[in-house]
């Protein structure tokens, strides 16, 4: 079960927030300051973070600098202080969501169900991006094959890489560029992500400008 660690210094608001994020089907885990928070991250890799902007000690995106690999989290941020310099932090630190308070609990569940759908897509993107660093090694792994089973073996040895994408199955045969390779992937997000080009660059581990200066390198092509 996907774990949640919920961060706020208010008691009525961190039990409010586990109602609802446990009714999402997430495990949940709560703390009421960023030290607790810590102590947590010490032993766990939440799978998502939601968290109060302003805590007794400090500030809840204090607590992204503990965040280490593998734990790659998707982070909320709550605040009743919204103002847009907070917002422009919020999203240089990855943060994928920003909510501001009196928390709306109708539209919670749908930002949680959000953040578990791009989590999900990631590790199915990191799982294919795997497959695909195997590409070299299968083609150079295929020649030295020997036909001792025929044609038809060598033909099926030289297979190719595959994965899913929420749902959707992606094939890279054995000889593409790299370049092609991640087009069909950048392409298979967008469809996955409606279009949404701040989601899928989100999804896909780069920045928007990145993404955009790749389409725009196959709008020339």
């Amino acid at each position: 079960m996907a774990l949640a660690l919920l961060l706020d210094d208010d008691r009525p608001t961190l039990e409010a927030l586990a109602d609802v994020v446990s009714r999402e089907g997430l495990e949940t885990q709560t703390a009421r300051t960023v030290a607790e928070a810590v102590e947590v991250l010490r032993d766990k890799s939440p799978d998502l973070i939601i968290t109060d902007l302003m805590l007794p000690d400090g500030r809840g995106l204090d607590l992204m600098q503990h965040i280490a690999p593998p734990c790659d989290p998707e982070v909320i941020l709550i605040t009743g202080h919204a103002t847009e310099e907070t917002a422009a932090e919020a999203r240089r630190f990855g943060v994928l969501d920003y909510l501001t308070k009196p928390v709306d609990l109708v539209r919670l569940p749908i930002v949680v169900a959000n953040a578990s759908r791009t989590h999900d897509l990631k590790n199915q993107i990191g799982a294919l991006r795997k497959e695909l660093r195997r590409i070299p090694t299968i083609a150079a792994s295929s020649r030295d094959v020997r036909d001792v089973d025929g044609p038809q073996s060598r033909r099926e040895s030289l297979s190719c890489a595959t994965g899913a994408v929420g749902g959707r199955s992606i094939q890279i045969p054995v000889g593409v560029s790299i370049a092609e390779a991640e087009k069909q992937l950048i392409f298979a997000t967008l469809d996955l992500c409606a279009g949404n080009k701040q989601r899928a660059a989100d999804t896909l581990g780069v920045s928007l400008k990145t993404l955009y200066n790749r389409l725009n390198s196959y709008d020339r092509q």
